[in-house]
């Protein structure tokens, strides 16, 4: 007699299926750029909004950022320069950050 066999299986954005959960997070996180293309401004907003269904969108500019800001650190570009952060402060709107000063 035939017997239903149900097979738990995990689904990738991009509609792969996986026997693991692990399976499926590696597949996403190695092809994330997949999410990027032709993103347009609305999905963008979403993601940065949170709304529901962006998840995917979200995440692939989290990993995006992530992966070039290593990259920045590796070369050097994110070291801050002596007083960059008194020109930080200037420039902010707020001015100059005193928090850190004691008060008489």
């Amino acid at each position: 007699m035939a017997e239903l066999v149900q097979v738990p299986k995990w689904r990738s954005f991009d509609g792969r299926d996986f026997a693991t959960e692990a399976e499926a997070e590696a597949h996403e996180k190695a092809n994330f750029k997949i999410v990027l293309v032709g993103l347009s401004v609305e999905k963008i907003d979403d993601a940065l909004d949170r709304k529901a269904g962006s998840e995917n969108v979200g995440a692939a500019i989290e990993r995006a950022a992530y992966l070039i800001a290593t990259a920045r650190r590796k070369a050097g570009d994110l070291k801050r320069k002596p007083g960059a952060e008194k020109a930080d402060d200037a420039a902010s709107p707020q001015g100059p950050d005193h928090s850190h000063e004691e008060v008489a």
